[in-house]
């Protein structure tokens, strides 16, 4: 392990999913981090909660429903339950993890925004994360040609890619989403793991990039 590391060796790395509803209340918590190192290299990775899922979300129509519920309870996020009685929707995190992936290959300055797009897209507007026009209809607000977003998404690329994600969330240690980790030199911190409001995380990473 590294006991020393410079400012170019740091890095904020976010942990995260599309249709991880935590990730979804933690949308305003995680901004107020960003913005709050702005010197520091931001990362997000996909990080694949029930990547190629094969669960119907009806089948998990009540608890989570619940669990929705305690997250709008608790950070005031807007959630549309209708999705939760469609018999045919499966809950699979691979297709918008991937459009976050083959987003950030175009326009990665604005990659944030974009995951918090999707997020409001299916959590807020029950929006189908299996469908392209999803995707194209949210790169109405981004500078992200829809035809080269089209032919990428679908590519062999950007599945392997995605997987790739999934794979280093694992291999880092993640167990939970959504989880924040500061990379120093080849050392890995995690700093926040699950919902936590932004001034502790914000106190946490201050303290360890203050180590030697």
């Amino acid at each position: 392990m590294a006991t020393s590391s410079s400012a170019q060796d740091q890095q904020l790395i976010y942990f995260g999913d599309p249709m991880c509803s935590w990730c979804y209340g933690f949308g305003s918590e995680l901004d107020q981090i960003h913005a709050a190192f702005p010197d520091l290299d931001f990362k997000m990775v996909m990080g694949g909660l029930r990547p190629y899922g094969k669960e119907k979300m009806s089948e998990l129509d009540d608890f989570l429903e619940n669990h929705w519920d305690e997250i709008h309870n608790k950070t005031g996020k807007a959630f549309k339950k209708d999705i939760l009685k469609d018999l045919d929707f499966v809950y699979d995190t691979e297709p918008p993890s991937r459009a976050v992936v083959t987003f950030r290959k175009f326009l990665p300055e604005k990659e944030l925004s974009f995951f918090h797009a999707v997020q409001r897209a299916f959590y807020a507007n029950n929006k189908n994360t299996h469908l392209l026009d999803t995707y194209l209809e949210i790169l109405d607000d981004f500078d992200v040609d829809k035809q080269s977003f089209t032919k990428a998404w679908k590519s062999e690329e950007m599945d392997r890619a995605t997987l790739a994600e999934f794979r280093y969330s694992g291999q880092v240690g993640i167990r939970g989403f959504p989880s924040l980790v500061l990379k120093k030199g080849d050392q890995y911190t995690i700093v926040s793991n699950g919902y936590a409001k932004a001034e502790g995380i914000i106190r946490s990473i201050k303290k360890e990039l203050d180590k030697n």
